[in-house]
């Protein structure tokens, strides 16, 4: 997904860590969702309910609406979905600004976002990458869809391009 998106590995995998309690959260075992993402308006698939933070007009917790996949190779798909979807780009696409080994500013540019309530969430993150040492997940590769043109071939200024729906800048040494 990292090369398919340019999420770095480090931050999917410790958000699938933390949202799932190492796979072994309700949400993961029953419907594969991984990340906590909930239904929404233009959500059609399958569902799970689960009591979450969510509270009725009396401040009780109730049970929200959480999207359900058939496996967890499609909940961390519909991951990196998730925050390159175009109608979610104000929310999430400067994002795509940091490298794709800067797991630092990617955790707390998450919690800028609104992906979770908790205001440590930046912290924690980044505290499961550097325990698990997964930001070792994050070394440079070849992005599947890389631009049609040579470093070479680009003039020597900023060219603003897209990959994989993704703003980005080709930068010379």
């Amino acid at each position: 997904e990292m090369q398919r998106t340019a999420i770095p590995a480090s931050i999917k995998m410790a958000q699938a860590i933390l949202e799932s309690s190492f796979g072994k959260s309700e949400l993961a075992q029953n419907s594969n969702n991984h990340f906590g993402i909930k239904c929404s308006s233009g959500w059609d698939g399958k569902t799970y309910y689960v009591i979450d933070d969510e509270v009725d007009e009396n401040f009780q917790k109730k049970q929200s609406c959480f999207r359900s996949y058939g496996n967890p190779e499609e909940s961390f798909i519909a991951h990196s979905d998730f925050l390159t979807d175009p109608k979610k780009e104000k929310r999430y696409g400067f994002l795509f600004s940091f490298g794709s080994t800067d797991y630092r500013s990617w955790a707390y540019g998450l919690r800028q976002a609104g992906y979770a309530s908790n205001p440590n969430y930046g912290d924690l993150l980044i505290k499961v990458i550097e325990d698990y040492s997964l930001h070792t997940l994050d070394v440079s590769t070849t992005v599947a869809n890389p631009p049609t043109t040579t470093p070479s071939a680009q003039p020597k200024e900023r060219t603003i391009q897209m990959l994989n729906d993704v703003k980005m800048v080709l930068a010379f040494e």
